[in-house]
């Protein structure tokens, strides 16, 4: 009897030992993307890992992490603010992981972009115009623009932000995203909105706003997970808080092209990125973007 209750001991420790961590994601892009990295890294180091990418929108992983059938997800500050205190408030990454660890949950330190809405506009146009933060647009006689549905309907989106910046001189199409985009490239309007780590930015040749009022929230890009989980693999948590502050958003913009416009896979991107990651290569990619970025700007 002792002996039988030893190897049902040993079985269900063994079972423990590989138990994969489930690994998850939203469903775009950079989400699929950001969680082949963390799996890719995790069986590069020998874990075990469970892929679900694609689970849903905010409202299906957050029910997911809190039901505790997934372990980790690449979430965004603002979106988790928002999902699990119902506050509006632009918390930093710091004070968002002390409101967490109260109700068993962390992430990690920023991967090093903050994904949020900003607006895109054609270089030539910023140059001719002298525009390079959103308050410079309203000392404009008109500005076109072509916005998606969902953003001029959200109070917190376009009408707050019409009001805050007093931008009276817009003239406002409603359109597709892609449609959009290719409207701006044609100069039949002049901005549209954008996400800060859109492929489209690249693909377009497109310079983004300064936000100087800061009125957009933060949506840093982060590796969330619960208190449980960390404790059970401090080893594996480790390994994955080394991603943090390598992912900037000009690197996030590149590995998302990579996707949406070369037609990679995600698991060769990550393949990609991780093996530049860990010869210290990107470092050197992201300093010679942020040169190109600086000298843009200097001439905008």
């Amino acid at each position: 009897m002792k002996i039988m209750i030893f190897f049902i001991m040993l079985f269900n420790f063994s079972a423990l030992a590989v138990e994969p961590t489930r690994i998850a994601s939203k469903i775009f892009t950079e989400g699929y993307l950001l969680s082949e990295i963390l799996a890719q890294k995790l069986e590069s180091a020998g874990y075990k890992v469970e892929r679900k990418l694609g689970l849903g929108a905010t409202g299906v992983t957050e029910e997911a992490m809190k039901g505790k059938k997934i372990d980790l997800i690449v979430d965004y500050s603002g979106s988790i603010t928002r999902a699990y205190f119902k506050s509006t408030q632009n918390l930093t990454v710091p004070e968002l992981r002390t409101r967490l660890e109260k109700i068993g949950y962390t992430i990690s330190d920023s991967l090093g972009f903050n994904n949020t809405y900003t607006f895109a506009v054609r270089p030539e146009w910023a140059r001719a115009n002298n525009v390079s933060k959103f308050s410079d647009l309203k000392n404009l006689p008109q500005v076109r623009a072509a916005f998606t549905p969902e953003f001029t309907s959200r109070p917190e989106n376009w009408p707050d932000l019409k009001q805050n910046y007093q931008f009276n001189n817009f003239k406002v199409l409603e359109m597709d995203h892609q449609l959009a985009y290719h409207a701006l490239h044609n100069n039949e309007v002049d901005v549209v909105e954008a996400y800060s780590t859109d492929a489209k930015l690249k693909e377009f040749n497109l310079v983004t706003l300064i936000d100087d009022r800061h009125f957009f929230p933060s949506y840093y890009g982060v590796i969330m997970t619960h208190l449980d989980w960390v404790h059970k693999n401090p080893d594996a948590w480790a390994l994955l808080q080394e991603l943090s502050g390598k992912i900037p958003e000009v690197t996030m913009i590149d590995l998302n092209s990579q996707v949406d416009v070369d037609k990679r896979s995600f698991s060769d991107v990550a393949r990609g990125f991780l093996k530049l990651e860990k010869q210290g290569q990107y470092k050197e990619f992201f300093q010679s973007q942020l040169t190109l970025a600086l000298e843009h700007l200097y001439l905008v």
